[in-house]
């Protein structure tokens, strides 16, 4: 079996010579010779193959060999392979293990880029309209929203485009937004006492994406959420579910439950990475995932939530059928029978909706 991998980052060396990084040290001819070829548009250079580096240089026409993590290398024409418009890539052997560890990282890779790609569509406010609208609570014009966590504020831009009041807060806020002040739509909350920025009883819907996972103090977030709601206001916040095959921040396979460096360290070594990840090393990647993990992540079970959510609130309720696909949810309108099932897997493995209804003014 042999495996293939294409050269990026090609930079010249000498003469004829160009080096390029590999993902492979194991695979250098320092000690015996290597096995490894260069291939110019899928067919191998013509070689030698661990040639000497001086005759790569001076000669070229294909020579090539394998140095530590770099392959040193000449074109079958001497030309600049940068410039030349062919494609580059180093072929090497493997086993039966390795090409079934191979098969696993690629069925990984596939869902994270599928995660992402869900991810990237993300809750616009077409999207977060309709879900509020589902759980009955669609805001009019003169609603007030706040959107806790809301990063630089992109969907707090976008509700106010569609002529919403809409706020945001954060515990850091990027330094464009950071300036706006105490009075501005988007606010910085302090820590020292945990404060939102925002006067009592202030909005008709607080709501969040993907922030409650890292609500490491439950009841300080949901105190201050529920001051600054008004009587009879409602809180959404949609966050992964606990049992998520594939943890949203790291990738690593049930990583929300399972975070023991060993077992973030082997999905490291079969080459798992985030986006900030790429070129990282594997025990860099472990203990970054781990401590992230560990001090910045707070996967609760539902009745550990409830317990949390009916001391500052009347109400609490998950349902995830309000992010549902229209399509989705029309089917399960069309059969109700089958929501709670659906509904408890959903929330178990993907994502979870939970509404928050604020105490009246009577309470």
């Amino acid at each position: 079996m042999t495996r293939r991998e294409p050269l990026s980052l090609i930079q010249p060396e000498i003469g004829c010579a160009f080096t390029a990084r590999t993902s492979r040290p194991d695979l250098s001819a320092h000690r015996r010779p290597s096995l490894a070829r260069v291939l110019e548009d899928g067919r191998p250079l013509p070689g030698p193959a661990n040639a000497l580096h001086d005759d790569i240089r001076h000669v070229g026409r294909g020579h090539f060999s394998f140095w530590h993590n770099l392959v040193y290398f000449a074109t079958s024409d001497n030309s600049d392979p940068r410039t030349n418009g062919r494609r580059y890539e180093i072929e090497y052997p493997i086993d039966r293990a390795t090409a079934c560890l191979l098969r696993l990282k690629n069925a990984v890779t596939s869902k994270r880029k599928t995660a992402s790609a869900v991810g990237r569509a993300g809750y616009g406010a077409d999207v977060l309209l309709r879900m509020w609208e589902r759980i009955g609570c669609a805001p009019s014009r003169d609603s007030r929203l706040l959107d806790f966590g809301c990063g630089a504020g992109e969907r707090v831009d976008e509700l106010r485009r569609k002529g919403h009041e809409a706020f945001g807060c954060d515990l850091s806020l990027p330094e464009p937004v950071r300036g706006s002040g105490e009075r501005g739509i988007i606010r910085e909350i302090t820590t020292a006492p945990y404060r939102i920025p925002f006067d009592d009883q202030s909005f008709d819907v607080v709501f969040s994406i993907t922030v409650f996972e890292h609500v490491m103090n439950y009841d300080a977030a949901l105190a201050e959420i529920s001051r600054v709601l008004k009587p009879g206001g409602v809180a959404v916040h949609v966050f992964p579910s606990r049992w998520k095959p594939l943890e949203t921040h790291a990738f690593v396979p049930f990583a929300s439950r399972v975070q023991s460096y060993w077992w973030l360290y082997f999905w490291a070594l079969l080459g798992v990475r985030n986006e900030f990840q790429r070129g990282d090393s594997a025990t860099f990647t472990a203990t970054a995932n781990h401590r992230f993990l560990t001090n910045e992540t707070n996967y609760l079970s539902k009745r550990r939530i409830r317990q949390h959510v009916l001391r500052h609130f009347d109400e609490c309720e998950f349902v995830e059928e309000a992010a549902f696909r229209p399509e989705r949810y029309e089917f399960f309108r069309r059969h109700p029978r089958l929501l709670p099932p659906y509904r408890a897997w959903s929330s178990a493995t993907n994502v979870r909706v939970l509404v928050c209804r604020a105490r009246s003014a009577s309470s």
